[in-house]
C-alpha cells in the first residue's frame, strides 16, 4: 500500500504511525502470552506437537548443572527475550530512523495536508 503511486502523504504517515504503535504494543508480556496460546491452538487444530525447539547449531561442550536443563525444550521467556524483543526493537528503531524526519515534516504541515484532503474529491 505504501508503494502505491496514488497514495496520499497524510494517509501514508497515518499507516506508518499505526504500524509503529502496533509494534510497540506487541512488545508486552500479554501479547506474547496470547501469541503462545494462539500457537498452541493452531498446533492442536492441525495435530502437531506444540513445542519450541532451539535451532540446530554445532554442539558446544557445555556442562549442565541441573537435570531439568535440556536442549529439546526452550523456555518461552527465553524466546521472548532473545528473539521476539530483538526483532521488534530492530523493527521499531528502523522505522524511527526511516520515518523520523517524515514525522517532523508532517507535524509542521499537518494543517495544510488536512485542508487539502478535505478539498480533494476521490472517484
Amino acid at each position: 500500500m505504501l508503494q502505491s503511486e496514488n497514495i496520499d502523504v497524510s494517509s501514508a504517515i497515518e499507516m506508518i504511525v499505526k504500524t509503529r504503535q502496533a509494534m510497540v504494543e506487541m512488545r508486552s508480556d500479554e501479547v506474547f502470552q496470547q501469541a503462545l496460546v494462539d500457537e498452541h491452538d493452531l498446533c492442536n487444530s492441525i495435530d502437531i506437537e506444540a513445542e519450541f525447539q532451539e535451532p540446530e547449531l554445532r554442539p558446544l561442550k557445555k556442562k549442565k548443572q541441573y537435570d531439568y536443563e535440556s536442549l529439546e525444550q526452550v523456555p518461552p521467556k527465553e524466546i521472548q527475550a532473545k528473539l521476539l524483543f530483538f526483532i521488534l526493537d530492530v523493527t521499531i528503531n528502523s522505522m524511527q530512523k526511516l520515518f523520523g524526519e517524515l514525522d517532523v515534516i508532517y507535524e509542521k504541515t499537518d494543517f495544510y495536508l488536512a485542508s487539502r484532503k478535505r478539498n480533494t474529491i476521490k472517484f
